[in-house]
């Protein structure tokens, strides 16, 4: 298949992931919002359990999630195109509900509120039912109801658009025809050994222009919207009991087929691995090696994307020099938004170029790769901790520090940090996450001498399943979850003394 083909092929399995998670986002989107359930200690931990549930899908690895379903017993037609197909489809939906979820609850109310929609509607009522009249409604819906949804199922679409690794491990099993068809796998095959630095840029085109269709209208949109606040509440009708039943269900159902079902495949294949590998030492030194250069890339890219991402969200309190700053950083969150196939293939023609040669076999290609690609992820998050943190609570844990006594200004620095600073390390340790599986950028523009755990991990996947590689897998999944722990309860109590 052409790569013309592939992206439209692509583009059509985006726009039906699209119309499936709409109604499933807006549902989550209600839960999440639900104001009433904020003042209730049951209903905060209600609201605490469905964020980490809800969330927790979209964060697991794509790697651990297509090498375990590429060999799952109970998925033996994932060999088939159109089995693998579907497999593949119904994971990305469940992946990126999430993702249109959140956004949807961080989108400042529409123009149009509900009653004045309703209120054009009896307008209408008295009038014969022309083009005009249906041309109406379908602009207050645009201006009302969809102005919330336009930008959660316009990211949507690009994340399932851009998607490679879910697709490229599950094509491993089912071989080249049976893969699902997917531009970025495509392209990704044709670019590699191919001599002319120019070719493989010039190959993504088709997939920009794919992408251009969707960015360009959704980035108007956004801008927009930028005078729109959450000063006026949206009214928000009462989630019923079968409405607050189903998106349970999907919750449960993401939570169990997304995670749970590879984990627990993998613990299960990973039985007896972990002894070979404690006997291989070079084999284990090599892992670990490669983790840590993996760790190392992601935590230096992601506290320079979080800082990029900061910028636009200054509140301009009398500093007019700040106003150009933001420009050009909102310049620098557009990259990331083409995809991590797409920058790093860019980044690949810059630093083979003369003047940059130099540095091609050098950490500076892959960083900027992935701090471009971070850039927009990390501004979401910060966006998302500040929407949902308590500022009363803040103020006052604020004026507590303030006290003479100390055991009383170190629970205040306890309580900030719960309150105020751990979303800042978690708006920096969540991105490192995504940056240290990032697979793309990294197989393209690594160092020779520097190979991080995931381009590893992705070239052994395609010999097969076995017990040591299982185990390489969840431990290279289990070392940045534990130095994410261990800095968070570092920092907590250093905080505290801090103050």
């Amino acid at each position: 298949m052409s790569l013309m083909h592939a992206c439209g092929w692509s583009s059509l399995r985006a726009a039906l992931i699209v119309l499936a998670a709409a109604p499933v986002c807006v549902l989550l989107a209600r839960m999440l919002g639900n104001k009433e359930a904020r003042f209730l200690h049951t209903g905060r931990t209600i609201q605490r359990l469905t964020w980490t549930l809800l969330l927790i899908p979209f964060l697991t690895p794509d790697l651990l999630v297509g090498y375990a379903y590429g060999n799952f017993s109970p998925f033996p037609l994932v060999r088939h195109p159109w089995m693998s197909e579907l497999l593949y489809g119904v994971l990305l939906w469940m992946k990126l509900i999430p993702v249109g979820a959140v956004v949807m609850y961080l989108t400042p109310p529409a123009p149009l509120t509900a009653e004045s929609i309703h209120c054009r509607r009896l307008s209408l009522t008295a009038r014969p039912k022309t083009l005009s009249t249906y041309a109406v409604r379908l602009g207050d819906f645009v201006r009302g109801p969809a102005r919330r949804m336009f930008p959660a199922l316009g990211l949507i679409f690009l994340l399932a658009f851009q998607e490679f690794e879910l697709g490229a491990l599950l094509g491993i099993t089912a071989g080249r025809v049976g893969s699902p068809v997917s531009w970025t796998r495509t392209l990704f095959e044709e670019q590699q050994g191919v001599i002319d630095r120019l070719a493989p840029l010039k190959w993504t085109v088709w997939p920009m222009l794919f992408n251009l269709a969707v960015l360009i209208p959704l980035i108007w949109l956004i801008s927009r919207s930028r005078h729109l606040t959450a000063t006026t509440e949206p009214s928000r009708k009462p989630v019923g009991r079968i409405a607050r039943l189903s998106a349970w269900c999907y919750v449960a159902t993401a939570f169990i087929l997304v995670t749970v079902i590879p984990l627990a495949y993998v613990m299960r294949e990973s039985t007896g691995g972990y002894a070979a590998l404690l006997e291989s030492r070079e084999q284990l030194s090599g892992l670990s090696r490669e983790i840590l250069v993996g760790c190392a890339f992601a935590g230096v890219a992601a506290g320079v994307a979080y800082l990029i991402a900061a910028v636009p969200l200054i509140e301009q309190t009398g500093r007019r020099g700040i106003g150009w700053a933001k420009s050009c950083t909102v310049l620098l969150l557009v990259p990331g938004l083409a995809g991590s196939l797409i920058v790093g293939l860019s980044i690949l023609y810059l630093f083979q170029t003369d003047w940059l040669n130099p540095l091609y076999d050098t950490p500076a290609s892959l960083g900027i790769a992935l701090v471009l690609f971070l850039a927009p992820r990390a501004l979401l998050l910060q966006l998302l901790f500040r929407a949902v943190r308590p500022l009363e609570s803040g103020w006052l844990a604020r004026l507590l520090s303030r006290s003479t006594v100390d055991q009383q200004r170190q629970a205040a620095g306890r309580l900030l940090w719960s309150i105020r600073w751990s979303r800042h390390y978690w708006a920096m340790a969540l991105p490192a996450i995504w940056a240290y599986w990032d697979l793309t950028s990294a197989t393209m523009l690594h160092p020779s001498s520097m190979v991080p755990a995931s381009v590893r991990l992705y070239n052994l996947m395609h010999y097969g399943h076995n017990a040591v590689l299982s185990a390489m897998t969840l431990l290279a999944v289990a070392v940045p979850l534990i130095l994410a722990w261990f800095f968070a309860s570092l920092l907590r109590p250093l905080t505290g003394r801090l103050v």
